[in-house]
């Protein structure tokens, strides 16, 4: 679908079929949504490598398309940004090093 790094132009709806975030080895089932953070970032960078692991349908939606939406719809922006703040806080969970626990 994209690699690490590569631009981005598009968010990705998988409506059947598996993909797969190769850095995080996570699988994404049919129904998730994929790309969002990209088109976010100042550099419209992809963050994560996104691959298809079986056959599958995939709608799109770029990111002219995104601004239009958020334009038409302010709630689904504020949902969106919602899963982009979910999502890097996740991330910066899963490179949190463990600390300590305090004395009592």
């Amino acid at each position: 679908m994209w690699r690490q790094r590569d631009a981005a132009i598009a968010r990705l709806d998988a409506k059947a079929g598996n993909l797969r975030q190769v850095e995080h080895e996570k699988a994404l089932p049919a129904g998730a949504l994929a790309g969002d953070l990209g088109l976010s970032a100042p550099d419209n960078r992809r963050t994560l490598t996104l691959e298809a692991v079986s056959d599958g349908v995939v709608y799109s939606l770029t990111a002219e398309e995104m601004a239009l939406l958020y334009y038409q719809n302010p709630k689904l922006g504020f949902h969106v940004m919602r899963l982009i703040v979910a999502r890097l806080m996740r991330d910066a969970q899963r490179h949190r090093p463990a600390v300590a626990p305090l004395p009592a």
